[in-house]
């Protein structure tokens, strides 16, 4: 089912990259955005996996000298200064505990959907290791093969979910690996599309703000179009008139198309109208044999109450955040349809 917000995944490239610092400005934005609903966090098992692992990695290696330079500083362990102390008393296995609980809380911090990948198939993992083909690359190709099974849960995610999926990475095998799928978006920094998104949700607050603005205008024509068409009664011979009593807005105004300086908007109401009928009644009438048809039928008129869903599409032309450039140029009532008819109280 498709959720709120934008989905994003970010590859254990992106952490890594930032030096496993999750307090780094993009992050806490990210959490921001995450708070206010307009992204969400997608991460995959194997990725949680992974981030731990190169913090564990990476701790080891920048530790490395460390051993040496605790046995060689006999004079540091004389000194009575914390600082000192607390050079001496960095110990691996601590910092790495540290780094993996601040990932840890940023987990909880971020609620990430995690996709399981445990039930992936590895036929087509082995196929592009063999054919060498992104993630896959010339080197050592056995490191790509967590890359190979994200890259198929992100697609699997976005055929289940029947949405596209932005990909953030820094890895130009990962980007290359997820390519051929249409409905993965694959960027090198998370940066510029949390900037794109902002930007992008900002007109879109724009454009529903202003449609609100115009909203009673809307109403008049879509009621104005829904009474002007010529309706037919479903079970009788004859028509019938619609009189709009009110169209209560419903929601917010849903944005289905877009470019730079124009947009198509959805705008949903509850509507309540009048049908005014006027039919002959046939079960009133006699059958003539040789006309073969019925006859001396009354004609008969009745008014309905009744309600429908009305959707109306609205195609709008502006400039970005002018108010006074913004401009409705055709209203559409597609809900009722022009094949709308009523049955008479029968």
């Amino acid at each position: 089912m498709m959720g709120t917000g934008h989905p994003i995944f970010l590859d254990t490239q992106v952490f890594e990259a930032a030096s496993f610092n999750f307090k780094t400005t993009t992050l806490l934005s990210l959490k921001e955005l995450v708070d206010k609903g307009t992204i969400r966090l997608i991460l995959t098992d194997i990725t949680v996996l992974e981030v731990k692992a190169r913090i564990k990695k990476t701790v080891r290696a920048q530790l490395k000298g460390l051993k040496k330079f605790k046995h060689d500083a006999r004079v540091l362990r004389s000194a009575t200064l914390s600082e000192a102390k607390a050079v001496l008393d960095l110990h691996e296995k601590k910092v790495i505990a540290d780094l993996h609980q601040q990932f840890d809380k940023f987990i909880q911090r971020t609620k990430p959907e995690i996709i399981d990948t445990s039930g992936l198939a590895a036929g087509p993992v082995f196929e592009k290791y063999f054919a060498t083909k992104p993630p896959f690359g010339t080197g050592d190709k056995k490191s790509e093969f967590p890359d190979a099974f994200a890259v198929n849960g992100l697609v699997e995610w976005t055929e289940n979910n029947a949405e596209p999926l932005y990909v953030i990475t820094g890895d130009k095998l990962f980007r290359n690996a997820c390519q051929p799928h249409k409905m993965l978006y694959e960027d090198e920094t998370l940066p510029a599309l949390l900037n794109r998104i902002i930007f992008v949700d900002a007109v879109a607050d724009f454009i529903r703000e202003q449609v609100l603005e115009r909203i009673e205008d809307i109403k008049e024509d879509a009621k104005r179009e829904f009474e002007d068409r010529i309706y037919l009664v479903d079970d009788e011979d004859g028509d019938a008139e619609m009189s709009v009593q009110s169209l209560v807005l419903e929601g917010q105004p849903e944005i289905i198309d877009a470019d730079d300086d124009s947009a198509t908007v959805a705008v949903y109401f509850r509507g309540r109208f009048e049908a005014h009928l006027s039919y002959t009644d046939s079960s009133t009438g006699t059958y003539d044999s040789e006309t073969k048809s019925m006859v001396f039928m009354e004609h008969k008129r009745e008014t309905q109450d009744r309600e429908e869903a009305f959707i109306v599409e609205v195609k709008v032309e502006f400039e970005v955040f002018d108010p006074d450039s913004f401009k409705i140029e055709e209203t559409s009532l597609v809900e009722p349809d022009e094949g709308y008819s009523v049955s008479t109280s029968r």
